[in-house]
């Protein structure tokens, strides 16, 4: 997604930031607004131009009423899901145009499943957690963890 120049331009003048601070450096930490920042392998980008992306995909996402999924909206999500699984809190961000409806994430969670059971042809998928090279006689799942599990 490429942002357009007139609104980099703006969208600086909104984050308090000259358009030369927002340069992918590669191993510089001498910025002091870095205390978010994490490495992203060989090249990092600015949190200045990290940020100005954000905001863009906000904007973005705002503008097309939702329609148009960006990653910062399927990342954040993904990440209450996988984290607590809770549908009101990603319905309340979705309201709020930070996250994509809850259907959405499950949806995406089902068709990254379908993918991998496609390209997976002649093995059975297995969770990341196992080692194939390893011989294993059994696993199991805490079904009865839950009081409602036990009832059926």
């Amino acid at each position: 997604m490429q942002i357009p120049d007139e609104l980099v331009t703006f969208l600086c003048v909104l984050i308090n930031c000259d358009r030369n601070d927002l340069v992918c450096t590669v191993g510089d930490d001498d910025d002091d607004d870095t205390s978010d920042d994490e490495s992203s392998g060989n090249g990092s980008e600015s949190p200045k131009l990290r940020k100005l992306k954000s905001v863009f995909q906000v904007l973005y996402f705002m503008v097309h009423n939702g329609r148009r999924r960006t990653p910062l909206h399927l990342m954040c999500g993904e990440g209450i899901h996988a984290a607590c699984k809770s549908k009101t809190l990603i319905t309340s961000l979705n309201h709020l145009g930070i996250s994509v409806n809850y259907d959405e994430i499950l949806r995406y969670r089902n068709d990254l499943a379908d993918l991998v059971c496609t390209n997976r042809t002649n093995d059975v998928p297995l969770p990341n957690h196992l080692n194939p090279e390893k011989f294993t006689t059994a696993t199991f799942d805490n079904f009865d963890h839950y009081p409602a599990a036990r009832e059926t």
